[in-house]
């Protein structure tokens, strides 16, 4: 995690603790990128690659041109998975933005009611992995952005749309917890 400002940028271990949260200088920009780890990330380019050389077998025993794009295409994800993805977390002093595969959020620090640090196990609660997954709970909608870790940090919105990341460690969980729990200078 890094923190950028005019001055000088800055990794966040450095800078911050989780007992002083007011550290951060008020015009800088905190972003932390959490890409997948371990078997996570390996598996997948697995599974893809595998499918690629059946695909890529029916292809070369259909002859036809056009039956290569699903192989290419399969590769092509693949590549993604193991380069690319990414979630990217960015703090600035009024919004919070959260980026991952096929979503982006931002939202006002203003209306955040609350933030939550647990352990958590890394794994989603669906069939499919994917790293954006909606659940409900009664009012509540919560979206779990997760590749892998074993934090949680859960951000609790006035509007009951929660957002929750899981990072690698209970440290940046606390460390990213304390930045969002600093009050909002200027609003």
């Amino acid at each position: 995690m890094q923190i950028r400002s005019a001055a000088a940028e800055y990794r966040l271990g450095e800078l911050l603790t989780p007992t002083d949260p007011l550290s951060i200088d008020p015009l800088a920009t905190v972003t932390h990128v959490v890409r997948a780890s371990g078997a996570a990330r390996v598996g997948p380019v697995v599974a893809l690659g595998i499918a690629a050389a059946f695909a890529a077998m029916i292809a070369f025993a259909t002859g036809s041109p056009w039956a290569w794009l699903s192989p290419a295409a399969l590769l092509l994800v693949a590549c993604w998975w193991l380069w690319a993805a990414r979630i990217e977390i960015t703090i600035t002093n009024h919004t919070l933005r959260v980026t991952a595969p096929a979503y982006r959020r931002s939202i006002s620090r203003t209306s955040l009611t609350g933030v939550s640090v647990a352990r958590d196990d890394g794994m989603n609660p669906s069939i499919l992995n994917w790293p954006v997954v909606p659940l409900r709970s009664g009012d509540t909608t919560l979206i779990r952005v997760n590749m892998g870790g074993t934090a949680a940090v859960t951000c609790h919105t006035s509007e009951g749309s929660d957002v929750q990341v899981v990072v690698n460690d209970i440290e940046t969980a606390t460390r990213i917890a304390g930045i969002l729990g600093t009050p909002v200078q200027g609003a």
